[in-house]
């Protein structure tokens, strides 16, 4: 019996790629396509951004941190909770013997946190008995990001920062 021996070089040549770089180029499609899905996703859902005016805040921290201290000094309260029907906010302000505070300007500012790229400022409307309203739809459920500045008299500054949460029209916490 006679053994035959072909010659390397008479081998034919294997055409296109080897089947491993096939899969290391689906792998490679693969990530990619998820990487653009993400971006899409990021870029499109208005619930992912970032906390609004933070870079600015942040800049800022030292003035705010000084505006902390003087409510703290003032000894005000706010009491900030949605209306029964939820087209606004309803802040009550008080002074440190629980007295209400009357004559005030101010503005507040609120944010929902599942969308916080839309900011809404207004100003402060004085109902009387150290009430005011804030006319800002609050009827989505869930947590609102709120802030309050305050002033009645020359020196006399409150800033609030607090979290509002609506339950259900008309209960919050």
């Amino acid at each position: 019996m006679e053994h035959s021996v072909t010659d390397p070089s008479e081998r034919r040549p294997r055409r296109g790629l080897p089947r491993w770089a096939w899969i290391v180029a689906a792998l490679l499609v693969a990530h990619t396509s998820l990487m653009i899905t993400a971006v899409v996703i990021a870029v499109d859902d208005p619930s992912f951004t970032t906390v609004p005016n933070y870079y600015e805040k942040a800049v800022a921290w030292d003035d705010l941190r000084a505006m902390q201290h003087e409510s703290e000094q003032l000894g005000w309260t706010a009491d900030v909770r949605p209306s029964a029907l939820g087209d606004r906010l309803v802040v009550t302000l008080t002074d440190r013997d629980g007295a209400a505070i009357e004559g005030a300007t101010g503005e507040l500012t609120a944010y929902h946190h599942a969308g916080a790229n839309a900011v809404k400022t207004v100003a402060l409307v004085e109902r009387g008995d150290g009430v005011y309203f804030a006319a800002i739809d609050v009827a989505r459920v869930g947590a609102w990001q709120v802030t309050l500045v305050a002033q009645r008299f020359a020196g006399e500054n409150y800033y609030d920062e607090t979290e509002v949460v609506v339950r259900s029209a008309g209960a919050s916490s």
